[in-house]
């Protein structure tokens, strides 16, 4: 279910950049064991949000045929090849149109597609889910936007026919203990808990800090239990930073 995040965020401009280069990543990826002196959630950088106008579709479909990594940041996600060029970014702004159009590509089938109603506290939500992965859209009411345009989360460490690897920047995937990620970025744990959600990496600040959260008000990347199965899930966006219902 999707959940609604409280704060004020203009409607970003989304953009699909599918036929850029970039340097190779240079993020820490796991070991093991934890690294303290990269334990606190980072600062992404900031991500293109124009498209290259000139980009033909014959460019698009050769770089959408050369992703082989995705990971998952806190306002978008990265398209990576094998040697970890950046070939492109979709932001969670963008419509659930495009998502559903390079998904389909990238799985090599269509989402099924179910809708849950809205309620007195919540807007309605249009699933769209492939084995792996679920993009979750809901449609919320008016001028007021609580949250990004769409949420994703992902069950599967690797998608698609073309077993696509996902990942968070420090390499961990859907499947891996929560503990070691609780215990890599220094975020606490719970044992006796049935549910858990580990903040991995957050973005830049969206709004004033509250005083009573020791997050940044940021959208963020988290590690967490899935609703239908005992593995862990990556989820993004979700700000640790306000309140929530």
């Amino acid at each position: 279910m999707r959940r609604m995040i409280h704060a004020a965020a203009g409607a970003m401009a989304a953009s699909v950049l599918l036929a850029g280069c970039a340097a190779p990543d240079s993020s820490p990826r796991p070991t093991g064991k934890p690294d303290t002196s990269t334990s606190a959630p980072s600062l992404p950088p900031t991500p293109t949000s124009a498209a290259t106008p000139e980009s033909s579709g014959d460019e698009q479909s050769w770089a959408r045929a050369s992703i082989t990594q995705i990971i998952v940041r806190p306002e978008l996600l990265q398209m990576k090849d094998k040697n970890g060029v950046e070939l492109g970014t979709i932001s969670y702004d963008a419509t659930a149109d495009m998502f559903v159009d390079l998904f389909t590509d990238l799985m090599g089938a269509a989402p099924t597609v179910t809708e849950t109603p809205g309620g007195h506290e919540w807007s309605p939500v249009t699933h769209y889910a492939w084995d792996g992965f679920e993009l979750q859209d809901d449609h919320e009411q008016g001028d007021y936007k609580a949250d990004m345009n769409v949420s994703v989360m992902f069950t599967e460490p690797e998608l698609g026919p073309r077993h696509i690897t996902v990942s968070t920047i420090q390499g961990f995937k859907p499947g891996d203990d929560l503990r070691w990620l609780a215990k890599y970025m220094d975020e606490p744990f719970q044992e006796d808990s049935a549910f858990h959600q580990i903040q991995a990496e957050h973005g830049p600040p969206i709004g004033e800090q509250s005083p009573h959260y020791v997050y940044s008000n940021s959208h963020s990347v988290t590690g967490q239990t899935t609703q239908t199965s005992d593995q862990s899930g990556i989820f993004a966006p979700w700000n640790f930073g306000i309140g929530h219902v």
